[in-house]
């Protein structure tokens, strides 16, 4: 196997957990949270009773790209000023089991090598928890919910610029982390918990 050169971090469920399925979004107080937001701010802009805003939450969660297009075409705003008002939630209480995959991260920016952040989360949420993390240095690039439908297109793109041979991706959802950078010929590491993050050490050190 040719040195890695390259690695792709997913964010929720992989640096660290929520209580959300497979440790992810779904499920969690985090996405409680964020309806419970989305819900305030149908009933700030459409000035309707909770029955009537109920409702508007709902079709905006049968949106296909998400609750956040729905939302932000409705009240006529970015999607970046939509996450700015929904997702402003702070960290502590949510982000849990983090410490070990900061201190590999710590470990990894020691060694040179190029460090990207793919997570479909908002920009607000991401600098929120990073900064949380003591992580704001530690990664060449990142990329946010606001810049992709589809993890499989920043994949695309990245394929296009770093060899694949020499790539990591690391995710703890298969589907968004693992097979689109699988059928570009990324390596990849499919993580149950922060705690698995320690196969990539073992796969640099080799």
């Amino acid at each position: 196997m040719k040195k890695i050169k390259t690695i792709i971090f997913d964010m929720d469920g992989t640096l660290y957990e929520i209580d959300g399925k497979n440790n992810g979004y779904l499920g969690s107080s985090l996405e409680k949270k964020v309806n419970e937001n989305a819900f305030k701010l149908i009933q700030d802009k459409e000035r309707s009773s909770p029955e009537e805003a109920k409702k508007i939450l709902e079709a905006a969660l049968q949106d296909r790209i998400g609750i956040s297009n729905y939302l932000s075409n409705r009240y006529n705003m970015t999607r970046r000023k939509y996450f700015d008002l929904v997702w402003n939630i702070s960290p502590v209480g949510i982000v849990q089991n983090y410490e070990i995959a900061v201190e590999i991260i710590k470990k990894i920016n020691k060694l040179n090598l190029n460090i990207i952040l793919l997570t479909a989360a908002p920009i607000t949420w991401q600098q929120t928890v990073i900064s949380y993390l003591g992580l704001n240095d530690s990664f060449s690039e990142t990329y946010t919910g606001e810049s992709f439908e589809d993890k499989g297109e920043i994949f695309e793109q990245l394929a296009q610029r770093f060899s694949p041979t020499t790539t990591i991706s690391i995710g703890d959802q298969f589907d968004s982390d693992i097979k689109p950078a699988e059928s570009l010929g990324f390596l990849t590491i499919l993580v149950k918990s922060p705690n698995d993050l320690q196969q990539l050490l073992n796969l640099i050190n080799k």
